[in-house]
């Protein structure tokens, strides 16, 4: 009973404390356009992003994809944007509309062929005024990052961070961005969407997930309509219906506008009134309602589109807005949650079944849970398997729900909840969706008191109305999904050599911006370090916003100082300490709202990490401390290791994607890659579980610092630590230095994997440039910019905006966080564009693209972005640690901003040259063999041929 009214005690001592940073004023322009400003003072940058009420369930049935289309082409320009004299470029894109409606009539191959070529001819003439990526140049130079998009079934959405200072100038962009747009460049674009199906092709699960949702929504547009859409119809494209789309929907009483961050709220209300007003209204047409028939009974569907036997259960349940949702959730904690003790947890925990895990998926129509299980590989049946879920569903809708089970869920929702609104992004998120499902703020506000008062008669209620024995089932068993074919086209490619500038970009950049204000991190304000046992230090930031504290401990070293670390990890998580069963011990977590997970990441090392509300701190920490020092084996998590390690191994042997990063590590480290330097199955089975025990062990003899984020206050928080005895002793080992142990190729190697299930060819570059040297950093900062580090750069746009050759393309260096110098490049192409994908970016490795025209671009857009570059509190000290280790004083930002007006672009392009040098860069290649274009690379490369055994230990 005592856990019962701890979770209790838990619960309703947070509900209490207000929220930053959640404040909104939301009001609509005379157009009808919503805006939504979300002012947070605690925030290092702002958020911005436009919303429209659009998504693939609109798209015409007979034009699937038309919203994913958008979401493209709105960074292609306006009549104002984009474009050197748009009257005569007018014309010509007014014809190829008229091209491309006579394209979706004809099917006669040799006429679309004819079409085709046309299309090609205007696009060239029309490209002659066109300036690609001016759009993003222009938010480059404001210091902008993570300029995206995404299309779902709902919504689109455009987005990317900026620094406050530069508020007007973003906000002048994107009202001019959806104000006229033209679809330029569309061709080329085409092709780049027909690499992003590929892709996705290439992915299992993407195929398995496709076929699920068309049978879960078989009227409704959810399931009938692929958001990328379907083959034919993007064989198929109409610039006409795009047009007619764009004019329906991107209408001001359809969109919002959305602001959250540390942004004057008066400032921004002044330029969206006269910036945004202008924007069109219209009438959207009323959404039709559809129905589905409910399953009758269990409805199997069986495939073959998987390594391993995979099923998938689907649930239909309510609209987002509906009430139940609140109890779904907390249903869908009882069946997973982060301490693994919910009923589907322990089908894996009591090693009944390899996997099962749930989500829930709320859309505006429709709702449903997802319920994804694995049987054991060996002896056990997908149908064997489901009928211990369904066990496990009886649990919740045949009987009451214990209280500390349920207590436990609702603490473990609210822990969610604040964790996600304390950040900048994932606070936007709630604030789009609220303005999709037309939700009021408030009412996500009170959101945890809302989950507080779910009785367990409700959660019964529920689970016996939406979960029961009318379900989908979709079986997968070892097989591969039949792939649709699209070929290469054949037509010239877009050639632009000169970058112009519109009237528009000119004039905004004689806009002044409200003024930089520096803000770095500091020591005193922004945290601050406490001894503790041993003289170490821990480093400590406080928190003003919520009740929640994270203590992370970072290990380190790389599995090539202790091969087993990855399975040990694994294990670790699967343990409880001498006494306590794993069950036992996860439930104690879970009841006392505690997170304790161990993770290995291969750039950070081990990652030990605790959270909970700051009441349970000290508990915490001495559970902890404990576990670690009395760890014992337990031969049913052991089997459980080696069943998910055979799993893995299954996977990872049949999988484009997987064997994709197995290449990429191979390429840079050869025989001392992660994937090569693991403990095998075969030996893990005959060493046993101690081996995994010891390896833990030795981990926690390696460097490591401690990490705090809360409202414990010095004294009592360095008490605490003192508690934490398996802290106490002194390093007494150092990891490898990766940088000497990567691998220094004197001679252009072509590494070749070959794989007959590819749809897509995977092309990877590596160089390795030496130790370490800050100096160097802002020429490699600067050329990334320029080169290959974003939508703006040279490889960006030779090979995706100008040839459509990958939707993926980037060439880097490694620049202010790493502890050696390297290069690394990726290219996702269709597989016969291998070879002139291949040739196009050695021709711009081995022969710089010299456009100076971008260089006062690049800096300026730098110096922006490093004004506001501190990064977001609880990450401030891990930060601070890199930063101390790579031998900075400060915030490495503010060492670049006192270097950048030494550079040139002269400079900069002679220190890139002098890296790039081609005897030093080798690549690897994954893709079908008949699209391997061993010739060129013959000529080129000193060419070898791997397996599979090479890349990845079994």
């Amino acid at each position: 009973m005592k856990y019962i009214y701890l979770g209790i005690s838990i619960l309703f001592a947070t509900l209490g404390k207000g929220q930053q940073g959640t404040e909104l004023i939301k009001y609509q322009l005379k157009n009808g356009l919503t805006v939504m400003l979300n002012p947070d003072p605690k925030a290092t940058t702002v958020f911005g992003a436009v919303i429209v009420k659009a998504g693939s369930k609109y798209d015409p049935k007979n034009a699937t994809g038309m919203a994913h289309y958008l979401e493209h082409m709105c960074f292609k320009g306006t009549e104002t944007v984009g474009s050197t004299n748009y009257d005569l470029e007018k014309p010509i894109l007014d014809s190829i509309v008229l091209f491309y409606d006579s394209l979706g009539l004809t099917k006669d191959a040799k006429k679309r062929k004819e079409i085709q070529t046309r299309i090609n001819a205007a696009s060239n003439r029309a490209a002659k005024y066109a300036i690609p990526n001016e759009l993003d140049r222009m938010l480059q130079s404001i210091g902008s990052n993570g300029v995206n998009a995404f299309t779902s079934d709902e919504m689109v959405v455009y987005l990317n961070s900026f620094p406050a200072f530069q508020l007007n100038k973003w906000l002048l962009l994107y009202s001019e961005r959806f104000n006229k747009p033209v679809f330029r460049l569309f061709q080329s674009e085409l092709e780049v969407v027909y690499e992003e199906k590929n892709r996705l092709s290439d992915n299992f699960i993407f195929n398995i997930i496709t076929k699920f949702n068309a049978n879960l929504y078989k009227n409704h547009p959810y399931g009938t309509q692929p958001t990328i859409g379907t083959t034919e119809h993007l064989k198929n494209p109409s610039l006409r219906k795009m047009q007619e789309y764009y004019d329906t929907y991107f209408v001001a009483n359809n969109m919002a506008i959305l602001l959250t961050g540390n942004f004057d709220v008066n400032e921004a209300k002044k330029y969206i009134t006269e910036y945004y007003e202008k924007w069109p209204t219209g009438t959207v047409p009323t959404f039709p309602k559809y129905t589905e028939e409910e399953f009758k009974g269990q409805e199997r569907v069986k495939l073959r589109s998987s390594p391993v036997k995979i099923g998938i259960l689907g649930y239909r349940t309510v609209p987002i807005a509906n009430e139940d949702n609140l109890t779904i959730e907390v249903i869908s904690k009882l069946l997973n949650n982060s301490t693994q003790s919910g009923f589907l947890d322990n089908l894996r925990n009591d090693n009944q079944v390899l996997f099962a895990n749930n989500s829930i998926a709320p859309l505006g129509d429709f709702g449903s849970m997802i319920i994804v299980y694995v049987p054991k590989i060996l002896g056990q049946s997908l149908e064997n398997a489901n009928k211990l879920i369904q066990l496990s569903l009886d649990s919740i809708r045949n009987y009451r729900v214990d209280e500390s089970k349920l207590n436990a869920a609702k603490n473990s929702l609210i822990f969610d909840y604040y964790k996600q609104m304390e950040d900048q992004k994932n606070r936007a998120l709630h604030l789009v969706n609220s303005f999709i499902h037309n939700q009021s703020w408030d009412s996500m506000l009170e959101y945890p008191k809302l989950i507080s008062k779910i009785s367990p008669e409700n959660v019964q209620f529920i689970a016996k109305k939406y979960f029961g024995d009318n379900y989908l089932n979709i079986e997968s068993r070892m097989g591969f999904a039949k792939k649709d074919k699209i070929n290469k086209p054949d037509y010239i490619p877009i050639v632009i050599k000169k970058d112009d500038k519109s009237r528009f970009a000119t004039e905004f950049e004689k806009i002044k911006s409200l003024g930089p204000k520096t803000d770095f991190v500091t020591y005193g304000k922004d945290y601050d370090t406490i001894p503790f046992g041993g003289g170490q230090q821990l480093y400590r930031v406080n928190n003003t916003i919520n009740d929640v504290f994270e203590l992370k401990i970072i290990y380190k070293l790389s599995s090539l100082d202790v091969p087993a670390i990855n399975e040990s990890v694994q294990y670790i998580n699967m343990l409880g300490p001498n006494g306590v069963s794993f069950k036992d011990f996860k439930k104690q977590l879970n009841q006392l709202g505690l997170n304790l997970d161990f993770e290995y990441d291969k750039e950070q090392g081990m990652i030990i990490s605790l959270s909970g509300f700051e009441n349970r701190l000290d508990t915490g920490i001495n559970i902890l401390n404990n576990f670690i020092l009395n760890l014992v084996d337990d031969p049913s998590s052991f089997k459980t290791l080696l069943n998910d390690v055979k799993s893995e191994n299954k996977v990872i042997k049949n999988d484009v994607t997987s064997q994709g990063l197995a290449i990429s590590s191979y390429l840079r480290f050869g025989t001392k890659s992660e994937m090569l330097n693991r403990i095998s199955y075969d030996d893990l089975k005959k060493l046993g579980s101690d081996t995994l025990l010891r390896a833990f062990r030795a981990v926690l003899l390696y460097p490591h610092t401690v990490h705090y984020s809360g409202s414990t206050q010095t004294a009592k928080l360095s008490k605490y630590m003192s508690n934490a005895y398996f802290l106490n002793t002194k390093p007494s080992k150092s990891p490898m230095d990766l940088g000497n142990l990567s691998k220094k190729y004197e001679k252009p190697i072509a590494f070749v994997f070959e794989n007959k299930k590819a749809r897509q060819s995977q092309i990877y570059y590596y160089a390795y440039d030496g130790t370490f040297d800050k100096t160097n950093t802002i020429n490699r900062v600067l050329f990334n910019s320029y080169f290959g580090g974003g939508m703006s750069g040279i490889v960006f746009q030779e090979i995706r905006e100008f040839r459509s050759l990958a939707y993926a393309s980037r060439y880097i260096f490694s620049d202010v966080d790493k502890p050696y110098e390297y290069q690394m490049g990726y290219i996702g192409c269709q597989g016969d564009k291998t070879l002139e994908t291949i040739k196009v970016m050695d021709s711009l490795l081995n022969n710089l693209v010299y456009k100076p025209e971008r260089w006062n671009n690049i800096k300026e857009g730098k110096v922006n972005e490093w004004y506001s570059s501190k990064p977001e509190w609880r990450n401030v000290t891990e930060n601070v640690a890199e930063w101390k280790e790579l031998g900075y004083n400060g915030q490495p930002q503010e060492y670049l901003l006192s270097q950048i007006s030494n550079v040139s672009y002269t400079s900069m392009m002679s220190y890139a040259k002098s890296k790039l040098i081609r005897q030093n860069r080798s690549i690897a290649i994954l893709g079908n063999a008949k699209n391997i274009p061993y010739e060129y690379l013959n000529k080129n490369y000193t060419v070898v041929k791997i397996k599979f055994k090479d890349i990845y230990k079994e």
